[in-house]
């Protein structure tokens, strides 16, 4: 950006590159993101999975899941997205 003064490091993975370095407001921005994520997955309704591409294994579910599902997360994590879904859904069309 014109005008504004960044800050660089060397990388320590390849000392011959440089990355630019957050600023101040760039991590608060960053801070109140990552608290507004957690409030809405947290509090959400909705059963919500994050998984790995390109095998679809669940990595993290939020408490919804669990309660709608009636799994705890420990029985979840490393499954298939599809755990857990009644079979009538086999035929939905996922992007």
């Amino acid at each position: 950006m014109p005008g504004k003064l960044k800050e660089y490091r060397e990388r320590k993975d390849n000392p011959s590159r440089l990355e630019t370095l957050p600023s101040a407001s760039d991590l608060r921005l960053l801070t109140e993101s990552e608290k507004s994520y957690k409030a809405c997955f947290e509090t959400a309704s909705d059963v919500i999975f994050f998984s790995k591409r390109p095998n679809g294994l669940i990595v993290r579910g939020n408490p919804s899941a669990g309660k709608m599902l009636g799994y705890s997360e420990k029985e979840y994590i490393g499954k298939s997205c599809r755990y857990g879904v009644p079979t009538r859904y086999d035929d939905f069309q996922r992007s």
